[in-house]
């Protein structure tokens, strides 16, 4: 497993909800999907570093799924975030 990331480039960036306001700080649930999910636990640690920088200290409820595949046959995990966010004031 690389900890770095390897997205093509049309895929959104990490914090890809930011059009409508959101920041990670707005997530309320995180599903990983990883196929090989000894692997992902093997990396918890440099995984959890990595979240700290980019989403900060505080973590949704996660929960972590062995799949065999992704639709990116490539890829070995994908992130499922649900956020809350406030709605707009109206003016």
């Amino acid at each position: 497993m690389s900890l770095h990331r390897h997205n093509p480039a049309d895929l959104a960036p990490p914090t890809g909800f930011s059009h409508a306001g959101g920041t990670p700080a707005d997530l309320v649930r995180v599903t990983v999907y990883a196929t090989d999910v000894e692997d992902y636990r093997a990396h918890a640690h440099e995984l959890g570093g990595i979240w700290r920088r980019l989403a900060g200290r505080d973590h949704p409820a996660m929960a972590v799924i062995g799949v065999v595949r992704l639709r990116d046959e490539q890829a070995l995990v994908e992130l499922d975030g649900f956020a809350v966010l406030d709605e707009p004031a109206h003016a």
